[in-house]
């Protein structure tokens, strides 16, 4: 399991609240902030040698009734952070 946070202290925290209940479980944490599609990119290369494929995607958000904000001519950033 990869852990993808765009704090990657918060990702070491999560890891060490699931070896509590599961100490065998293999799980990583790499930096992500699905904001910035730079992020988003070096993410992608990180991953891309070390899995065959993505089974399982768990996305955690809580935005809710704010302003409109584009990141780029064509992502706004509600849906982006948000889908």
């Amino acid at each position: 399991m990869i852990i993808g946070s765009r704090d990657p202290r918060n990702g070491e925290e999560a890891i060490i609240k699931m070896k509590q209940t599961s100490p065998n479980i293999d799980v990583t944490v790499e930096p992500l902030n699905l904001a910035d599609l730079k992020s988003v990119r070096s993410f992608a290369v990180t991953i891309h040698g070390e899995v065959k494929g993505i089974d399982g995607l768990i996305n955690n958000a809580g935005v809710m009734a704010v302003p409109t904000r584009e990141l780029t001519a064509d992502i706004e950033y509600t849906q982006q952070n948000s889908c």
